[in-house]
């Protein structure tokens, strides 16, 4: 068992000795039964040695001068933005949207098509330029983009427009206008038969009758090709000789790069246009090598329609 440390001390009224423990606050004289209140005091801290701090440099001092007057001058360049009204536009822009009143339209041959574009002017918009693309093909897209202008911001800045409208080559004889059709007609019909009458004015006098048989489109598939297509109007020629004897012939005449406008019509060369088969005078003896040219079956032409040079035939349809 751990002893207890008893603290020797003198009775201030007898004198006798007491003992006391160090957790004990008072203590009684064993002699005089006088009592002492004992007094703690708290052990010292042991002596610490400052440490020595290093000095913080001394921070410069900011001057505020060059600043207010830098804030001084900004303030007056803004000023003067503000007040002047061509200032004020650049740091506070008008929205507006350049496309409208804006009209955009196509025109030319499919594959090498423009954009045309006017503006109406509306707000002051007139001096708007566009950036549009060049060579273009019907159903295309296209985007026209506004350029930037001093005191406008633009919203939208850009549109898509759809390429429509610009002449293009024939690619199906169902979309052959009927006006026009008729008119191939009329045109194939008139020009037989002033070769037949050509013929006939030389000597061999010949009597004939014709009829419409079916018409051809055909594609150019090589670049050796000098047209984009040809429409052959076919027709079957009944001829009949002075002693009698009848003779059917296939004829048919060649409409050159025949295209259909945005606007639904067609564009034909007619002054291009020129009979496309064989010498019928050279085999028959009714005129000169340059007098007329036929087929003597369907099948014949069909076939040379089929391959005809620098062509291929896409589309057939009677008449």
């Amino acid at each position: 068992m751990a002893e207890i440390k008893l603290i020797s001390l003198s009775c201030p009224d007898c004198g006798g000795e007491m003992e006391v423990s160090p957790t004990e606050k008072t203590a009684t004289c064993p002699y005089c039964g006088h009592s002492v209140l004992i007094e703690k005091r708290e052990k010292p801290e042991p002596y610490k040695r400052p440490v020595c701090k290093t000095p913080e440099p001394q921070k410069k001092r900011f001057k505020k001068g060059p600043l207010i007057a830098v804030a001084v001058i900004l303030g007056l360049f803004i000023l003067s933005f503000v007040v002047n009204p061509e200032g004020r536009a650049l740091l506070f822009p008008k929205t507006a949207d350049p496309f409208e009143g804006l009209e955009v339209t196509f025109s030319g041959v499919s594959g090498d098509g423009t954009l045309s574009i006017r503006h109406d002017g509306r707000d002051g918009l007139g001096d708007v330029r566009f950036i549009p693309s060049k060579d273009l093909s019907n159903g295309d897209t296209v985007v026209v983009t506004a350029e930037r202008m001093p005191g406008f911001r633009w919203e939208p800045a850009k549109k898509t427009y759809t390429v429509s409208g610009l002449t293009a080559p024939l690619t199906r004889l169902s979309d052959l206008p009927a006006a026009e059709t008729q008119k191939l007609r009329h045109n194939s019909q008139i020009l037989l038969d002033r070769a037949w009458e050509d013929l006939s004015a030389r000597g061999v006098r010949v009597t004939w009758e014709t009829k419409p048989y079916a018409r051809f489109l055909l594609e150019a598939d090589s670049s050796d090709a000098r047209r984009k297509n040809l429409l052959m109007d076919a027709y079957v020629t009944t001829v009949t000789k002075e002693d009698g004897s009848v003779h059917t012939f296939w004829q048919a005449v060649c409409y050159p790069d025949v295209m259909l406008r945005g606007d639904s019509t067609a564009a034909v060369d007619y002054a291009a246009a020129s009979l496309e088969n064989w010498n019928l005078g050279y085999t028959y003896g009714y005129a000169p090598s340059s007098a007329l040219y036929g087929w003597e079956t369907a099948d014949e032409m069909e076939a040379e329609f089929s391959g005809y040079r620098n062509y291929k035939c896409v589309d057939r349809a009677v008449q």
